[in-house]
């Protein structure tokens, strides 16, 4: 008896609520037209022999440090690839719309990734899917004369070409300080600065050697505190060392780092056992990154540590997701909900039922962050974590001045909810399949072909470790079955090829 040949999965096509290049035409004229470019620039690993090392922009990633062994470095550089070349690229570029976008090729795969890219993107609506450039490396990138490059991050290797804002600017907006600085509603907060200049510096580094000074000044809400840098132990007069003071700052507190994405250099401290923690790993994480920057990137600050107060009593955590168009003009886009696991996002959720009501609770706070960016020569999409009191205060608490991953959720309001009934949607990002999209969408056909499954990001890792990652979007009627599909779409990413599941 011959084995039954299963007929391909029929992904059903998908029309955004709005796009990217919908929202910049809306604005008023602007002189030249932005071409997004999604890339998370590395500060560990040259990321393929044309994307190196950032040296000036440095993005904090506390999952890999000075003591990895060279297979770990390895393993890390993979799943960076995998992420900032491959599927995450495609998930952000998913939302751009009929406009031109820049992707790079991922070494590790067999035609660099660009089969599995344009499936992601086949699934959009024709007038909806971006017109792709693929290049090698940032050198590669040119700009027409009626374009400007819309990047996601600043980064080395494209400074050169014409920006949309200057990548100064940019790096300083999406920093902790740039927000505590900014004059918007945000925690009170102490930054603690490190002279980089400092003679002792440019000699010595050790974990425990950095020192905060007694020099203050008092800006609004904001304290400020410069740090310098000594290998002796007999501090100067005036100085103690960096996990002295965390020790001895009052409790709760919220330490960050400068420039970090998905929770990876935030901590919540509430207790003597998290201080001593954090007194133990923040000085080790700050000599790990401040030994990274070249001279000539010391006047960005990236190694500012900033420590906020605390919150307490909080009615509602949404993070706001939007776009400022050219003339300062505010979109809300939605609210969405954060999904942490040991202190790190792991995923967002949506209730389409709430947007509404949200929009006109978070106009004010909406508003002041347009104008804000705007002021500064910002526009394009934006997000915020919101921490709303029981008081009515609205604290903002982070601000990403640039695309998110959340945003995807907002924009499939009319596909999951309008048009299929279901209110509630949740993006699960990072997923290791075990087979390969064909046989995955076999496992889960039915919910492929309603359209409640929506893969949004693929890659192959081929040539590599044969790994596979993806970016997944499910949808549901109530919290109960929204629970099951994910459960069943993670089985299936962890089963071996099998039959596809039962109608």
């Amino acid at each position: 008896m011959k084995p039954t040949v299963m007929s391909r999965v029929q992904e059903p096509s998908v029309t955004l609520d709005t796009t990217y290049a919908e929202l910049y035409a809306g604005g008023e004229p602007a002189n030249k037209c932005p071409v997004p470019l999604y890339l998370m620039p590395n500060s560990e690993v040259d990321l393929s022999q044309r994307i190196r090392r950032a040296k000036k922009y440095i993005y904090h990633d506390t999952s890999i440090n000075s003591e990895a062994t060279e297979a770990e470095l390895e393993r890390y550089r993979d799943v960076a690839r995998a992420k900032y070349l491959g599927f995450v690229s495609q998930h952000l570029a998913f939302v751009a719309g009929a406009m031109p976008v820049y992707q790079f090729f991922h070494p590790g795969t067999t035609e660099g990734n660009i089969p599995h890219t344009e499936r992601v993107l086949s699934i959009l609506a024709p007038h909806q899917q971006p017109r792709v450039r693929y290049v090698a490396g940032p050198l590669d990138v040119v700009m027409g004369p009626d374009e400007i490059l819309a990047v996601g991050m600043p980064t080395d290797d494209l400074e050169h070409l014409p920006h949309l804002i200057d990548p100064e600017t940019h790096y300083e907006l999406l920093s902790k300080r740039g927000l505590a600085l900014s004059g918007l509603r945000t925690p009170r907060a102490t930054l603690l600065d490190l002279d980089m200049t400092h003679e002792r510096w440019r000699f010595h580094s050790r974990p425990n050697a950095l020192g905060v000074s007694d020099e203050v000044e008092a800006i609004g809400r904001m304290t400020r505190k410069r740090l310098v840098a000594s290998d002796i132990a007999d501090l100067p007069a005036g100085h103690t060392d960096l996990a002295t003071y965390i020790r001895e700052h009052p409790l709760p507190f919220v330490i960050k780092l400068q420039q970090s994405v998905s929770g990876h250099g935030t901590w919540l401290v509430t207790t003597e056992e998290q201080r001593e923690q954090v007194a133990h790993d923040i000085p080790r994480i700050s000599t790990h990154f401040i030994a990274k920057i070249e001279e000539y990137g010391a006047k960005l600050r990236s190694c500012s540590l900033i420590i906020t107060e605390y919150i307490p009593d909080v009615v509602i955590a949404p993070v706001i997701i939007m776009f400022v168009q050219h003339g300062g003009n505010p979109v809300f886009l939605g609210c969405t909900d954060q999904n942490i696991v040991d202190g790190r996002w792991s995923g967002s959720s949506i209730d389409y039922r709430k947007q509404s009501a949200l929009a006109k609770r978070l106009e004010g706070t909406i508003n002041s962050i347009a104008e804000f960016l705007w002021s500064r020569g910002y526009y394009g999409p934006a997000g915020a974590d919101i921490l709303e009191d029981q008081e009515g205060t609205q604290w903002i608490v982070d601000l990403n001045v640039r695309t998110s991953g959340s945003v995807i959720l907002t924009l499939l309001q009319g596909h999951f909810y309008k048009q299929r009934g279901l209110p509630l949607a949740r993006l699960l990002p990072s997923l290791h399949p075990k087979v390969d999209r064909d046989a995955l969408t076999q496992l889960l056909r039915n919910d492929v072909e309603a359209g409640t499954v929506l893969i949004v990001g693929w890659l192959e890792n081929d040539l590599g470790r044969a790994d596979r990652f993806a970016n997944i979007v499910v949808a549901a009627e109530d919290h109960d079955a929204l629970d099951q599909l994910t459960t069943r779409v993670k089985n299936a990413c962890l089963a071996s090829a099998r039959q596809p599941d039962a109608p």
